[in-house]
């Protein structure tokens, strides 16, 4: 019977240590949410106790990153590619609109989990139009939700894209120059912008991860809206 006890302990601590190793290693809190979805910011993104909404227009990832930290966040817009072949609704449909194989989303929130930096990375989907021109209005709607809710900092909101999303870089930052700090764009042609663009024609996955490592993103984020 005592062993029977001592092996029933062993195993409840085991779980507990489980448990506590599993809590210690969490990604980064995500939410998927539909066109027209609202999210409470202190539900789903922990800033505050004060219920404020965000309205999106279009489907959306969004990823809470160190929202433990005081003061407002830094926001970035993920735009991926192929907008023309896969106008989905779907944003879990990872492999359809190339948010599973474009890694470079992935490489900016570890950077910011990393670093340390309070930040909201959303990365919408292109679902009503083909091309993220068709979209412009909807991604500033949202950053302009975000600084008015008081949650992101204005003068630090940055967009980045690859292929078609690297197009639609170009596009929304020459539209709404009073809006974003900084940009990077990949597999593209390089157009004239009005704020600081980092850019590469290069189009393969292998491009698009080395255009948002370290180095890139240093420069990318040392850029403040004034």
């Amino acid at each position: 019977m005592k062993n029977l006890l001592k092996l029933v302990c062993y195993i409840c601590l085991f779980a507990a240590f489980c448990r506590y190793v599993s809590s210690c290693d969490k990604k980064p809190a995500e939410t998927v949410v539909a066109a027209s979805d609202s999210l409470s910011a202190a539900d789903s993104l922990c800033i505050n106790s004060q219920p404020k909404s965000i309205v999106y227009n279009l489907p959306c990832r969004v990823t809470d990153i160190n929202p433990q930290k005081e003061g407002k966040a830094l926001l970035v817009f993920f735009l991926h590619g192929g907008c023309k072949e896969h106008k989905l609704d779907n944003i879990l449909d990872t492999k359809g609109n190339h948010l599973m194989w474009e890694s470079a989303n992935d490489s900016i929130k570890n950077y910011l989990g990393k670093k340390g930096i309070k930040a909201v990375v959303v990365e919408p989907v292109c679902s009503k139009a083909d091309s993220w021109a068709g979209h412009a209005a909807d991604i500033k709607q949202i950053a302009d939700d975000y600084v008015a809710s008081g949650i992101a900092d204005a003068s630090r909101i940055y967009i980045t894209g690859t292929s078609d999303g690297g197009v639609g870089v170009f596009d929304i930052v020459n539209r709404y120059p009073d809006v974003f700090a900084a940009g990077i764009s990949v597999g593209c042609s390089k157009r004239d912008a009005a704020v600081p663009v980092a850019h590469s024609a290069e189009h393969s996955g292998k491009n698009f991860a080395y255009m948002h490592r370290t180095e890139a993103l240093d420069s990318l984020f040392a850029n403040v809206r004034k």
